[in-house]
């Protein structure tokens, strides 16, 4: 299908998902044009050009900001209150970290699911604008289809990434200087230079977010589906965009479980890990920078 050719299986969880949704949209079969990562991106810079490789882009720095500004200061509030009240036992950290993670990430999600959804349609060159998200009814709460496995994919994520991140951060910490977090959730930034908090949480982040990123790799590919799905129909007559548009909308009221389930029996398992490498690629710095410049910025305001 002209997706498949847009959109290579390698290039990520999200990206592949896309475009073999955007197939079935359209009545196509998907097939795999691709050897990889590098040959992926070659023949789609060939074809389509250069900036082709940033679509989705405006949505995604929409989406970052409030995402970020929303998740952070979230989840060092809810650490901070957490080893305070003394309500956790044994590994209250590692508790703290994934209670946190899961509850802050819920919250940011929530709040800008419409934006991850005209980012995640726009990178499967479906459109571009907001009317396109709302031409069905119900056209409000349409903005929210797949809220439900976005969060079915990012709460584990976060859960996963915060516990990692925090273990490899005071493994780091006392292996560099001998010192060690006084769990207030601040990152370790209090008495040390801007050099030692880059360190750590450069190092943290990467970690966490490959790992994180690659265990939660199937529920990526089921959140991707679900979402391109709806009103995705094709350059055809209205009414077959109508019944594109009903198709979408029965595929994102079947649920995460059964759309995992479909895949599996459709396509085999091993689609449900698309992408898998190259997805954590991508979080890994995506985590890291965001993690050291939060920290960073923390500490520069604070001096």
């Amino acid at each position: 299908c002209s997706s498949c050719v847009r959109v290579a299986p390698s290039l990520g969880g999200t990206e592949a998902a896309a475009a073999h949704a955007a197939g079935a949209a359209q009545g196509g079969t998907c097939q795999h044009l691709y050897r990889g990562t590098l040959d992926a991106t070659r023949k789609i810079v060939r074809s389509e050009g250069l900036k082709v490789l940033w679509r989705g882009t405006p949505a995604a720095l929409a989406m970052a900001v409030p995402q970020v500004g929303i998740y952070m200061p979230t989840y060092e509030a809810l650490k901070r209150r957490l080893l305070q009240s003394e309500l956790l036992g044994p590994g209250a950290e590692l508790q703290a970290a994934m209670l946190s993670g899961t509850i802050s990430r819920t919250l940011a999600v929530v709040i800008t699911s419409p934006l991850e959804r005209w980012r995640t349609r726009a990178q499967a060159g479906l459109d571009l604008n907001w009317r396109s998200l709302t031409n069905c009814k119900n056209s409000f709460a349409s903005l929210w289809r797949g809220t439900v496995a976005t969060l079915a994919r990012d709460v584990p994520f976060s859960g996963i990434y915060w516990m990692v991140t925090e273990k490899t951060r005071q493994a780091l910490r006392a292996s560099r200087t001998g010192l060690i977090d006084d769990g207030a959730g601040d990152g370790g930034a209090e008495g040390r230079s801007f050099k030692d908090v880059a360190y750590v949480n450069l190092l943290s982040g990467t970690v966490g977010g490959t790992v994180a990123a690659t265990l939660t790799t199937p529920l990526d590919v089921v959140k991707t589906r679900i979402q391109v799905s709806g009103g995705s129909g094709g350059p055809s007559s209205s009414s077959s965009k109508a019944g594109a548009g009903a198709q979408g909308a029965m595929a994102g009221d079947q649920g995460v479980r059964r759309m995992l389930a479909r895949i599996v029996a459709k396509e085999g398992a091993g689609r449900l890990f698309d992408g898998a490498v190259a997805r954590a690629a991508r979080a890994a710095p995506s985590c890291a920078i965001v993690l050291t410049s939060y920290e960073v910025l923390k500490k520069f305001l604070k001096t």
